[in-house]
């Protein structure tokens, strides 16, 4: 496992991030039962738990690393009618399709949903609007985070 990839990573990266910002439903699109994505949906289900929060099975959607997979989680996540107000992603392809989907949906990031992602990957760079890497960014960690108000919804 390489360094920020764990399931400390991930705990830190959702309960400092998301939870931190007041975030209470948060789904997480995970990847296939591979050790790194397993590590990493370990600490976010801990994470939550350490929030005193459940880890219900409708949030969590397991798919394929790729951004086409995450654009088609999200959609079901997001078309929800208790719809989370965070995305966590096992990395930062399925990040992108998030992105993709909340626009088609009328969401805006980060006013409206947060979405955080893993790896930092170069693509992460066409993302609009760019990753918070700043000091306070959970990207520091390995992964790249938007922010929004966990209250806010959309008009």
């Amino acid at each position: 496992m390489t360094a920020g990839t764990g399931p400390r990573t991930s705990r830190k990266s959702t309960r400092s991030g998301l939870l931190g910002l007041g975030h209470r439903r948060i789904a997480m699109i995970s990847g296939p039962d591979h050790p790194f994505c397993l590590a990493r949906l370990f600490g976010h289900s801990s994470a939550l738990a350490e929030a005193g929060l459940p880890l219900e099975p409708g949030p969590v959607v397991k798919t394929q690393l790729t951004r086409e997979h995450g654009y088609t989680a999200a959609r079901e996540l997001l078309s929800r009618s208790d719809r989370p107000t965070a995305v966590f992603t096992a990395n930062d392809m399925q990040a992108l399709g998030v992105y993709q989907a909340a626009r088609e949906l009328g969401l805006r990031i980060p006013h409206d949903l947060s979405v955080e992602g893993f790896d930092d990957v170069p693509a992460v760079a066409w993302m609009d609007p760019a990753p918070d890497h700043g000091p306070s960014a959970v990207g520091r960690d390995g992964g790249s985070c938007h922010r929004a108000d966990p209250g806010a919804r959309p008009g």
